[in-house]
């Protein structure tokens, strides 16, 4: 016996379901490049503090920073300034980066990798700074020049 073979006709075009497939992958895979962790810099220029490498970060002109009350903490050993409330950010167990309330109620942005080498830094812009630093006290210096 022979064999035969028939056509099925194209119920018409599947551009539309390869769309609705492929567009929550290109979606998925855009947004994994724009918020994607990168090294946190912070800059020190002679009239700004810019800190890059989220989308969190930003430029702060030194005249908005109050630097008489900034200091280096560990935060093990201040809990008043741990961050306890997430209003819009990443919070996980060692990296900290976005919006919080602090412990003491004070609204901050963080940019925390860890705890024990922490640079606290108020602004007048009624938010305080909190940032992972190896040498919080070389930051602070170069500010206060």
């Amino acid at each position: 016996m022979t064999s035969q073979v028939f056509e099925v006709p194209n119920s018409g075009s599947s551009t539309l379901l390869t769309f609705m497939l492929l567009a929550p992958l290109v979606l998925l895979a855009v947004l994994a490049i724009v918020l994607w962790p990168r090294p946190l810099q912070v800059e020190v220029t002679s009239n700004e503090l810019k800190i890059r490498g989220s989308i969190y970060g930003r430029t702060l002109a030194r005249a908005d920073l109050v630097l008489d009350a900034a200091r280096g903490v560990d935060l093990s050993r201040e809990p008043s300034l741990l961050p306890v409330r997430r209003s819009n950010g990443i919070g996980l167990a060692n990296y900290q980066v976005g919006w919080f309330r602090l412990k003491d109620g004070e609204r901050a942005l963080c940019f925390l990798t860890r705890k024990d080498s922490v640079l606290y830094l108020p602004t007048r812009q009624k938010f305080a700074l909190l940032l992972s630093l190896s040498a919080p006290e070389q930051l602070l210096e170069a500010l206060r020049k």
